[in-house]
């Protein structure tokens, strides 16, 4: 009796420690389970990672499961919650929704250089994205030691230096984009600090952007995204509602 005892503690003993590893190993395996239905949002939602950012993925941390990452697609991030609420996971959301407005406090940046290099990382050393010129709205997606992660008009996602950019609130992009603005029609030329045409305060290219602020006999008084108030020739620049 105490042999046959004996075995019976030993056979649940070992069959104790096999449940334990077995529900072990399922923890640690558990957030792999989901990495295929995650990473078909990401080819849904962003197809194309330099038009858009999705690095998400389902983590163990002790005995819970925390999704985490960064997207700037709002949909993409809801479309992984449904998936894992729909499957009763229960997890915690650590997946950040960028602009995260707690690091960026202005979303929306203008630039305010003729010409800004975007680049795939942050470093002037990094091969160019695209460019974008004086007078564009861009949004501003994260900060990294005097760069921006920004996204242009036509959705390409790239690396800026911050000093090529005028940080905008909401209301303050939403007046930029109201006001009276001119387009340079000019192959290059500059905008000078009066119409004497002594003092440059910046150069300018084709297709820059600028505030008109008032006219001249011979051209146009202007004020650049930074601040900075100038003039250009009246046949150097006509107003951007004539484009349309």
């Amino acid at each position: 009796m105490r042999r046959f005892n004996a075995m019976k503690l030993c056979r649940l003993v070992f069959a104790i420690a096999f449940i334990s590893l077995l529900v072990t190993g399922c923890k640690k395996a558990g957030p792999y389970l989901f990495k295929n239905e995650i990473d078909s949002v990401g080819i849904v939602w962003v197809p194309d990672l330099r038009e858009g950012i999705f690095d998400a993925e389902l983590k163990s941390a002790g005995d819970k499961l925390v999704l985490k990452g960064e997207t700037n697609i709002p949909e993409a991030k809801e479309a992984i919650i449904g998936i894992l609420k729909n499957k009763s996971v229960s997890f915690s959301d650590s997946l950040t929704l960028l602009p995260d407005p707690a690091v960026i406090e202005k979303p929306w940046g203008i630039v305010n250089v003729s010409v800004c290099n975007i680049r795939f990382f942050a470093s002037n050393d990094a091969e160019m994205v695209s460019q974008a010129l004086m007078g564009t709205p861009v949004k501003i997606l994260k900060e990294n030691d005097g760069w921006y992660l920004i996204q242009t008009p036509d959705k390409y996602i790239g690396w800026v230096d911050a000093e090529a950019l005028s940080e905008k609130s909401e209301s303050e992009h939403n007046i930029w984009k109201s006001s009276q603005r001119l387009f340079y029609t000019g192959k290059t030329g500059d905008v000078f600090a009066d119409q004497s045409g002594k003092r440059v305060i910046s150069d300018i290219v084709a297709g820059c952007i600028v505030e008109k602020t008032g006219n001249t006999g011979k051209g146009f008084l202007v004020k650049l995204p930074d601040g900075r108030e100038g003039y250009i020739p009246a046949d150097k620049a006509i107003p951007l509602d004539e484009l349309n």
